[in-house]
């Protein structure tokens, strides 16, 4: 069954301006498989300043479990493609078929949300990353990790 909660402290005020209403994440209840709320503090949704691209901030503990969300994506979405990139592309989900491009020990798609799913998380995945589905130019925000612990 799904459910939706307000995530406190994301939406409403960024950097003292009112930008968002508040974000709004439906998710399976925290399991050791999909612990979005129970792992990870998402604090703040801003705007980018260099592209006007919405930026949702997840903090994690480093070797923890951490998913990111898709930003846009709900479990009745209609995906014909969908790519998880950061730096480089991670992973790329075409005709059914799931690629994972980097890190295949540490991370995989979730199938019910395309969700990116990292087991565990360490410092060196902190950065911005982007989902894009069905060959959009851009993303509907970028998802910035933000992993606290030993490199």
């Amino acid at each position: 069954m799904l459910r939706s909660v307000q995530v406190p402290g994301v939406g409403g005020l960024c950097g003292g301006q009112h930008r968002h209403p508040p974000l709004l994440l439906s998710s399976l209840p925290p399991t050791p498989s999909s612990p979005i709320l129970e792992k990870c503090n998402l604090t703040d949704t801003c705007e980018s300043d260099t592209t006007g691209i919405p930026v949702l901030m997840i903090t994690s503990e480093a070797y923890s479990n951490v998913t990111l969300p898709c930003p846009g994506v709900t479990e009745r979405s209609l995906i014909t493609t969908l790519q998880w990139a950061s730096h480089t592309k991670l992973v790329e989900y075409m005709s059914e078929t799931t690629t994972v491009w980097e890190h295949r020990h540490r991370i995989n798609l979730l199938s019910d949300n395309f969700a990116l799913h990292f087991h565990p998380v360490t410092a060196e995945d902190s950065g911005e990353y982007s989902c894009l589905v069905n060959n959009r130019p851009k993303p509907e925000a970028i998802v910035k990790l933000v992993v606290q612990g030993k490199r």
